[in-house]
């Protein structure tokens, strides 16, 4: 389950490596960004790094993960629960 709230974004799920290409998505294009635009804000060089987060061609460790959706939507509190 995802849940972005004003404060907060909450990922929960049973599997770190299904949870996260589809969230990553979601939540690039409802900040309006591109793949560009993300890889940009975590200091990759190209989109190719970034992309294949999203394309399941790569999972992110979890500290790699958490700066993504931080640069994604800043400010805001993440809280991760995986194998529930």
């Amino acid at each position: 389950m995802i849940t972005v709230t004003a404060g907060k974004v909450s990922v929960t799920g049973r599997n770190f490596t299904s949870i996260s290409p589809d969230f990553l998505s979601e939540l690039r294009k409802s900040a309006g960004l591109s793949h560009r635009a993300v890889a940009s804000l975590v200091g990759y060089k190209s989109s190719t790094g970034y992309s294949g987060y999203e394309y399941g061609e790569a999972t992110p460790s979890i500290d790699t993960f958490t700066k993504i959706v931080k640069a994604i939507v800043p400010g805001k509190e993440l809280k991760i629960k995986v194998g529930l």
